[in-house]
């Protein structure tokens, strides 16, 4: 995920915030064109394997952004 139409990613960090039951929490950090951006993944174990529920900036969440264009 970048945001941005132009980009250049530099080193990227991933840890695991927490793991809930069927919920984990990962934290990623990385460098897009000499801006640091950190994002949270909330990924949930379904029966088709682990899939990405939200992603969250300091700012907002993907869902909540979606959310705004729903008929």
């Amino acid at each position: 995920m970048v945001q941005s139409p132009t980009w250049k990613l530099g080193a990227v960090s991933i840890s695991i915030l927490r793991r809930q039951f069927d919920k984990t929490y990962v934290a990623v950090a990385f460098d897009n064109n000499g801006r640091a951006v950190t994002l949270n993944f909330i990924l949930v174990n379904s029966p088709e394997g682990w899939l990405i529920s939200d992603v969250e900036s300091p700012h907002d969440s993907l869902r909540m952004f979606l959310d705004q264009f729903k008929n």
